[in-house]
């Protein structure tokens, strides 16, 4: 009796991976087939998982995904562990689904927020939907004119001689963890999240209180952050402020240089300022080239949230 009630259990839940994981994400696969999408081969609840984390090992995990938009082209399907996920990688395609007229078609999806939730929280330009995310656009354009940009100046010779920053140290330490990080050591991420918010919670508040100021000669990100307001005059909050400041120096870490063009317009270690800029021509096309081909968010997510059509000059879909 004991036996068929075990073999009746287990019939049972095999019965409801079938019905809620493996029927709904194969009839979506079929369905995009039968459009003649292209795709990887469907395999109930693991998908390409097991590839992509070998690849990820061998630290080949964007040369895995350029290998797969080389053999399908502009989109395809790939079985995100038990779901099916379409992707796209053409430009013109992309542009039609993260273009800010598009965004009653489509959200940030709940299951990317939630992966970065513990570390950036939720009222940051990476994670925030809709109302939130347009409030918080508005409110910190300013933070990046070129009057402000320029009043950094006094600082970058002092960052840019140390070629160990925090914001690399940060990441650099962030990454290894959660490669090495057991699924039963969850708090040891909470913990050195704890630490890096409180940290950020502190600056703010001594910055509030006069106790720090601005390295710039004018105004810094975080004196930008606390003086912002909406159309209404509302400010961030203290949980806003924290959240973009910890986001903007986690996203703010890639470095690359250009030894000719530095030579000819900055000889003898001459210490750039911001109206060199406009004569650094190559190494701006270097670094547009290097962030569209290693950007420090590789992958966006979206789900859509209402029929749309999306084409480029070769396809409609």
């Amino acid at each position: 009796m004991l036996l068929l009630l075990i073999v009746f259990i287990f019939l049972a839940f095999l019965t409801i991976i079938y019905l809620k994981l493996i029927r709904p994400q194969k009839q979506l696969h079929d369905i995009f087939v039968a459009q003649d999408v292209p795709s990887e081969p469907f395999v109930p609840i693991f998908g390409q998982l097991f590839d992509i984390i070998r690849a990820t090992k061998q630290n080949r995990g964007m040369e895995y995904f350029n290998e797969l938009a080389k053999k399908h082209h502009y989109y395809f399907l790939l079985g995100l562990g038990p779901l099916t996920r379409f992707i796209i990688v053409e430009c013109e395609l992309l542009a039609d689904v993260l273009s800010r007229s598009k965004v009653e078609y489509y959200e940030k999806t709940s299951f990317v927020i939630n992966i970065l939730k513990p570390l950036i929280g939720v009222h940051n330009l990476i994670v925030s939907k809709h109302a939130e995310y347009e409030r918080a656009r508005r409110m910190l354009n300013p933070a990046f004119h070129s009057i402000n940009l320029q009043s950094t100046d006094s600082i970058r010779p002092d960052i840019q001689s140390n070629i160990l920053t925090f914001s690399n140290i940060a990441l650099s330490a962030f990454v290894k963890v959660l490669d090495e990080l057991p699924f039963w050591g969850k708090h040891i991420l909470d913990d050195a999240t704890k630490t890096l918010n409180e940290f950020v919670d502190q600056s703010v508040i001594d910055r509030r209180n006069g106790k720090s100021s601005s390295l710039c000669s004018g105004q810094d990100l975080l004196d930008l952050l606390l003086s912002a307001d909406d159309d209404q005059g509302e400010p961030f909050s203290d949980e806003q402020i924290r959240d973009e400041a910890v986001t903007f120096v986690l996203a703010g870490h890639d470095t690359t240089t250009c030894r000719e063009e530095v030579g000819r317009i900055l000889p003898n270690e001459t210490i750039p300022t911001y109206e060199h800029l406009s004569d650094l021509q190559v190494i701006e096309a270097v670094l547009h080239e290097t962030i569209r081909l290693y950007p420090a968010a590789p992958v966006y997510a979206r789900q859509y949230i209402k029929e749309h059509t999306i084409s480029n000059s070769n396809d409609t879909l």
